[in-house]
């Protein structure tokens, strides 16, 4: 089950799943939420700051970029951290267009004291099922699973209705965070097997030269350097864990040959694939 809760943290655990870019933008690719329990953090999403207090939730979709800017000596959240399961759970939510625009939207919300305290309380009861899921039986594993995706459900349709009702944060977007935030959704998707920004840029209803531009400026690299970044990281990883061929990873990324992806890696990391392999 490739969900955790994580509770009364100063910050993003690093014990999951945290791709790092130039030491400040980061990227999940799960699905996090986060509840601020005291003090402040400040994100930056973008060319956004966001802020979250007590009794702030912030959701932050997979793969959108993040940076932590500070946090205040007494901040802690709770936080939940939904990988691939978050589907599921979508498909479980009758309304489901307000939440995909829940994921789409990176929105700070704000709760009522009793409804944070039913939230913070829900999400305890849920991490107690997952720390015990290693102790029961294989019948009993599959209706506490049940019972935590309940839980989340009911979490993400409270986070719907307060989005519907909050009009604050980061809910309204010019249309370049709208732009930027559909190139990173689209090429989270897709990076394994388009690699060119007229790519993403017909997906998206722009210019590769426009999102190029507006990709650049709100994070701070081109769309390409995002590209090449998706498909390092991936390549890193298929050598890590994966007992793959050179070539294999290499078509799988869509490289036109071997050699192309061995200059590729080796242009972006000093070493061939083969050296980074042994390397490990």
């Amino acid at each position: 089950m490739d969900i955790e809760i994580f509770k009364d943290f100063t910050n993003t655990p690093h014990d999951f799943e945290i791709n790092k870019f130039d030491r400040e933008f980061k990227i999940c690719p799960s699905l996090l939420a986060m509840a601020c329990i005291s003090g402040k953090g400040y994100y930056r999403f973008h060319l956004n700051e966001v802020v979250i207090s007590p009794n702030d939730l912030l959701i932050i979709p997979p793969n959108v970029p993040f940076y932590p800017v500070r946090y205040e000596d007494n901040f802690r959240i709770d936080l939940v951290r939904i990988g691939a399961e978050h589907f599921d759970i979508v498909d479980q939510i009758v309304i489901r267009p307000q939440f995909e625009l829940l994921l789409s939207s990176v929105p700070k919300l704000h709760m009522e004291k009793m409804q944070a305290q039913i939230i913070l309380s829900n999400m305890s009861y849920a991490k107690q099922l997952l720390d015990n899921l290693k102790t029961v039986s294989e019948d009993e594993q599959a209706y506490i699973e049940q019972i935590v995706r309940e839980y989340l459900v009911l979490f993400f349709l409270e986070a719907c209705r307060l989005l519907a009702k909050d009009e604050s944060g980061m809910k309204q977007h010019d249309r370049q965070d709208i732009i930027t935030q559909k190139f990173f959704h689209e090429l989270s998707q897709h990076f394994r097997k388009r690699r060119t920004v007229e790519f993403y840029g017909k997906t998206i209803g722009t210019t590769p030269k426009r999102l190029s531009h507006i990709v650049l400026e709100n994070t701070g690299k081109s769309a390409s350097e995002w590209i090449d970044q998706f498909s390092l990281l991936e390549a890193k990883k298929m050598l890590k864990t994966q007992d793959l061929s050179i070539q294999e990873i290499a078509y799988d990324l869509n490289f036109a040959t071997p050699s192309h992806f061995a200059k590729f890696f080796k242009n972006k990391t000093g070493m061939t694939p083969s050296e980074f392999k042994k390397s490990l």
